[in-house]
């Protein structure tokens, strides 16, 4: 094989195989013997890995990425699509419920991206979600500062920008900030 790709085998298949270090691996010996054990192999891990968690589809190809091919991974990949183990839509409504009360939209969006979830599945999901960014600026305020008023310009631009850096809109954190603090 001239592709250069690496994958695990156990030293007892090495042996039953004929394998050598630097050896040539010869097509035929691949495709009838070792691909059908590494496509076992792949679907074993995959039920493993989501046996332990939830997963996304981007987060699962990384983790197989380093052990299996390619093409091996994509038919796994599809194979757990088929049969409904891995859904990013409904991955990302999970994610979004546990995370809802914690997190504006933009931080959850930017997490749920990074997980390699597409911008449509989180935009649609999202859409129908009900998330009061409000009241979990309220709260983010009440642990930083029981008198807001009473901070000196500095302080407040500090929790201002803090709050801006955890994904809520400037506008809303200053209708929160008027309505708190201007009695």
């Amino acid at each position: 094989m001239e592709d250069g790709f690496v994958f695990a085998l156990y030293k007892s298949e090495i042996r039953q195989f004929n394998l050598y270090e630097d050896g040539i691996l010869d097509e035929e010996l691949y495709y009838n013997n070792i691909v059908p054990l590494l496509r076992t192999r792949i679907k074993k891990r995959l039920l493993h890995i989501l046996v332990v968690r939830d997963i996304s589809e981007a987060d699962l190809r990384n983790k197989l990425t380093n052990d299996y091919p390619g093409e091996l991974i994509d038919e796994a990949v599809f194979w757990a699509k088929k049969n409904h183990y891995i859904d990013d839509g409904e991955y990302a409504r999970n994610y979004i419920e546990a995370r809802k009360d914690k997190y504006s939209k933009k931080k959850l969006k930017y997490k749920l991206m990074e997980k390699g979830i597409r911008k449509e599945i989180i935009d649609r999901v999202l859409e129908y979600t009900d998330i009061d960014e409000r009241k979990l600026i309220i709260e983010e305020l009440d642990k930083k500062t029981i008198l807001y008023r009473e901070l000196n310009y500095d302080k407040q631009q500090k929790i201002i920008a803090s709050l801006l850096r955890k994904g809520y809109e400037y506008k809303l954190i200053q209708e929160v900030l008027e309505e708190r603090f201007d009695d």
